[in-house]
C-alpha cells in the first residue's frame, strides 16, 4: 500500500509541474485521471466519556492512522446518552448520531458514511482494518487541492476559510468543514470499569464551520471550485496548535465520503 501511495503522490507532482504556472504552484489543484487519485478514508467514531469499551475503539482507530499516516482521518465525535452531559458532548454529535439509527449501542464507528456499521468494542477490533483497507483501494473523482484559514477580528475570533477543489467528472457534492482538537484531557470510563481522570482525547470533533448537513458545491469536470466562508469562533473556547480542521467531500444527502483532508486549523 505505501509503496503504491508513493507513486501516486510523485504521478500528481510530475503532473502539477507540468500542467501549473510557476507563479501558481503554491496552492496547485492537479488534474489526474481518477485512478490516480488516491482517496482517504474518514472514520467517524461515535463516542462518549461514559463508554467503558469506547477507548478499545479508539486504540484500534489510532493505530489505523498511524499505521496508513495521512490517508486514514479519525474524528471523535461524542454523543449519545453515554456522551451527554459530559465535556466533550455537542447537539450537532447528537444530530449526527441521530441520522445512522436511534438507540445504538456504544461505539458505533463507520467509515465513509457506507452501509456498514461496527459496534461494540469486540466488532470494531475484528472488522475495521478490514473495512478501511477496502475503501482504500477505491479511487475518487475528487482532489482537495488547497485549504486556507486565517484569523481576525476581535482576539481572532473571526476565521475565513478557502478550499479548492476539484474533479474528473461534472459532480454535485456537499462539502463539510469541522473543527477537531487533539490532547484534551478528560475523564474517561475504562475497559475495567476504572475512570481514568486524565485520559487524552484525542481527534474530538468541536465544531462545524459550515452548515450541518454541509455547502452544495457544483464542481465541473477538469475545472476547479472554490468554497469561501466565514466562520463567528466567539463561542469556541480556544484556538490552539493542538487544533484541526477536517474537509469533508461528500454525495449530496449525506451520502458516501467521496473524499477527506486534515489540516492545521489556522494557517501558519
Amino acid at each position: 500500500m505505501k509503496h503504491t501511495l508513493y507513486i501516486i503522490m510523485a504521478a500528481a507532482l510530475l503532473c502539477a509541474c507540468s500542467d501549473i504556472a510557476p507563479e501558481d504552484r503554491l496552492t496547485p489543484v492537479t488534474f489526474l485521471p481518477e485512478n490516480l487519485i488516491q482517496r482517504n478514508v474518514l472514520i467517524e467514531d461515535f463516542t462518549g466519556q461514559n463508554c467503558p469499551n469506547c477507548p478499545t475503539a479508539t486504540d484500534v482507530i489510532e493505530s489505523l492512522e498511524e499505521g496508513y499516516e495521512g490517508y486514514v482521518i479519525g474524528v471523535s465525535i461524542h454523543s449519545g446518552n453515554l456522551g451527554r452531559g459530559m465535556a466533550l458532548w455537542t447537539p450537532y454529535g447528537d444530530t449526527r448520531f441521530d441520522k445512522i439509527g436511534k438507540d445504538l449501542p456504544q461505539p458505533t464507528v463507520r467509515i465513509d458514511r457506507t452501509s456498514a456499521i461496527y459496534t461494540g468494542g469486540n466488532e470494531v477490533q475484528n472488522g475495521l482494518h478490514s473495512g478501511v483497507r477496502a475503501q482504500l483501494q477505491k479511487s475518487s473523482p475528487i482532489t482537495i487541492g488547497s485549504y486556507n484559514c486565517e484569523q481576525s477580528g476581535e482576539d481572532g475570533k473571526t476565521l475565513t476559510f478557502n478550499v479548492k477543489l476539484a474533479s474528473t467528472k461534472d459532480i454535485d457534492a456537499m462539502v463539510q468543514v469541522w473543527i477537531i482538537e487533539d490532547g484534551i484531557v478528560s475523564r474517561q470510563k475504562m475497559p475495567d470499569g476504572t475512570t481514568n481522570k486524565d485520559y487524552e482525547h484525542k481527534s474530538a470533533f468541536r465544531a462545524t464551520m459550515t452548515a450541518d448537513d454541509g455547502e452544495p458545491m457544483h464542481i465541473e469536470a477538469g475545472h476547479s471550485a472554490e468554497l469561501s466562508l466565514s466562520y463567528d469562533a466567539s463561542k469556541f473556547k480556544g484556538i490552539t496548535d493542538n487544533c484541526h480542521s477536517v474537509v469533508i467531500v461528500s454525495q449530496p444527502n449525506d451520502g458516501e465520503v467521496l473524499q477527506v483532508a486534515k489540516f492545521p486549523l489556522v494557517s501558519k
